[in-house]
């Protein structure tokens, strides 16, 4: 990710609103909640799923089957029990429509993936970076919100080469590049879990974060420990 994360105004008031609230998730009426009326109602751009011209060896999705999930547009409104696959060279989500892969349209703000492998909620919002000439947009993980933010960015890359010297053989991969890091006055900053991430972020009530870290025997280099950690953070330094 670039350092300068640029907001537009309905951007920013999904995100604030949504960090406020921590995670939230959204649920329509059960009548009308039915795989057909998702289907029907998200719009996207017809996209044919191609292998890698590189010829790299893994797969380029976040999972492989396909995951039901809420789709949320930046007008608020939500489309539910859609099937869904997170491609994690593209940062972009595609869905299912009698089985034709649709790319989500840009008007889409928000994603939340039902990971029933271990029944969790993954909630994905769209961050646009970039310039007033040049920009992109990403789908990243919401960790956590509040003071302090903390994203999960899925990534993978290509590495390694195929080749062989009739001895060795190698190939080329689909390795996961996966990355933390939090939006700070408008400014991305890389996150690690470490001890030293979490001292930079929670510099200001750092005396009551280890104390916290101590009594619960917390591992800040465990994913969910260190969400954790950030969670009462943002927690008590809303405490007037």
């Amino acid at each position: 990710m670039i350092k300068k994360i640029l907001f537009t105004a309905i951007v920013s008031t999904v995100l604030c609103n949504s960090f406020a609230q921590n995670q939230h998730y959204v649920t329509l009426d059960p009548m009308k909640a039915t795989t057909e009326f998702a289907i029907s109602g998200v719009t996207g751009v017809p996209f044919k799923e191609e292998s890698l011209a590189s010829g790299a060896s893994g797969s380029r999705y976040l999972f492989d089957d396909w995951k039901p999930g809420i789709v949320i547009l930046y007008n608020g409104t939500a489309f539910s029990n859609v099937m869904l696959k997170f491609d994690a060279v593209k940062s972009k989500f595609y869905f299912n429509r009698h089985d034709t892969l649709f790319e989500l349209m840009d008007d889409a703000t928000e994603v939340q993936l039902n990971n029933t492998e271990n029944d969790e909620i993954m909630d994905f919002k769209k961050i646009i970076s970039g310039d007033d000439k040049n920009s992109d947009s990403t789908f990243v993980r919401v960790l956590n919100g509040g003071k302090v933010p903390l994203y999960k960015e899925y990534s993978k890359k290509i590495e390694g080469e195929n080749m062989t010297n009739g001895i060795f053989t190698s190939e080329k991969r689909l390795v996961p590049h996966n990355g933390y890091w939090s939006i700070i006055n408008n400014e991305t900053i890389s996150v690690k879990l470490n001890k030293q991430s979490l001292e930079k972020l929670t510099s200001d009530k750092i005396d009551m974060v280890q104390e916290f870290v101590k009594t619960k025997k917390l591992n800040v280099k465990n994913e969910k420990d260190f969400t954790e950690i950030i969670n009462y953070y943002n927690q008590i330094s809303v405490v007037k």
